[in-house]
């Protein structure tokens, strides 16, 4: 029994914590919302054809490095292959015996190496290298041109958004990468999670200490704030189009963190009235779209905003939803 208990209190505790640094998320993102997102995938574009211009540039200097290296060597050897008099016949002694005994010629360097990677495997080389830098080469100019064509379009991301590139440089910050990387919606979404399920712990809390009430049973410490974290998804969505909280909101800017905030604790406080309202408004919408044609056959008017809104907040229903909860659950 103490392990379980032990287990709840550490869930709600998780559950705190998370709603508030979720909380914290939203506020510090909340100037920008979902429009940063669309703006570092952008930015994050062009900066990856800026990463690889400059690998490919690394690449081409390595490889005319070794283009000249190869061809430094061919000097040690005449045209039909044989090496030059002028070497000393030590060191062609010494590279015959190591190509006897196969040893690599990376494992030598200067004239050594020449003499042990042989004319043939020079000559190769050096064709080789040729053609990659030929090819890194255009690789280089295509990129350039891409890029100065994206230029205007940098300066345009940059551009009138000074705490863009702020938000940019908190990725690089290990406790506030999370916070830049997840994309606003999903945050938002969460943050309304975890305070329905907040809000199913206020529940419990209120019905606990309330002496005209029966203290809740084990298993609801965990099935109501389950309750209220799907629950909250309802609520949050009756509150984007209107229907609920944020109605007279027109814009996603206008939509503040601790509004929405207050939505999932609500929604999670009072399920059974947020799953009254889905039920009402959505038996009104059926309605209102399969209803019976009029007296002259025209179809049945669609309801306007401000029925919808009249639907949720429970005006003018004399047929409700029978959509019962009892004081710790559904039946």
């Amino acid at each position: 029994m103490r392990t379980t208990w032990a287990a709840i209190a550490f869930l709600y505790s998780a559950i705190v914590v998370v709603a508030v640094l979720l909380l914290a998320g939203v506020q510090v993102r909340a100037p920008v919302g979902s429009a940063y997102d669309i703006w570092s995938l952008n930015f994050d574009a062009n900066q990856e054809r800026e990463h690889q211009l400059s690998k490919i540039r690394i690449d081409t200097t390595d490889t005319l490095d070794k283009l000249d290296a190869a061809k430094l060597c061919l000097l040690l050897y005449n045209d039909d292959g044989a090496s030059k008099a002028s070497i000393d016949s030590q060191l062609l002694n010494a590279a015959r015996a190591a190509r006897a005994e196969q040893k690599e010629a990376g494992s030598f360097s200067g004239e050594m190496y020449c003499l042990v990677r042989g004319y043939l495997n020079l000559l190769s080389d050096k064709h080789y290298y040729e053609k990659i830098s030929e090819k890194l080469t255009q690789d280089v100019t295509a990129l350039e041109v891409e890029l100065q064509a994206n230029a205007a379009e940098r300066t345009a991301l940059l551009k009138d958004r000074p705490e863009y590139p702020a938000f940019k440089q908190m990725e690089t910050k290990w406790y506030s990468k999370l916070t830049v990387i997840i994309p606003y919606d999903l945050m938002v979404i969460l943050l309304v999670m975890f305070m329905g399920a907040l809000g199913g712990m206020v529940r419990i809390l209120r019905d606990y200490g309330d002496p005209t009430r029966r203290n809740p049973a084990a298993a609801e410490y965990i099935f109501i704030p389950l309750i209220g974290l799907v629950v909250a998804i309802g609520g949050y969505i009756l509150a984007k189009t209107g229907l609920l909280l944020l109605s007279s909101a027109k814009q996603e800017a206008s939509l503040s963190p601790f509004m929405i905030g207050l939505v999932g604790i609500i929604s999670g406080l009072l399920a059974k009235d947020v799953i009254d309202a889905l039920a009402r408004t959505g038996k009104k919408i059926v309605q209102g779209e399969s209803g019976e044609e009029g007296s002259d056959g025209s179809p049945p008017a669609r309801p306007n905003q401000s029925n919808l809104t009249n639907m949720a907040a429970g005006r003018d229903e004399p047929d409700r939803a029978k959509t019962r909860i009892d004081d710790h659950g559904v039946e």
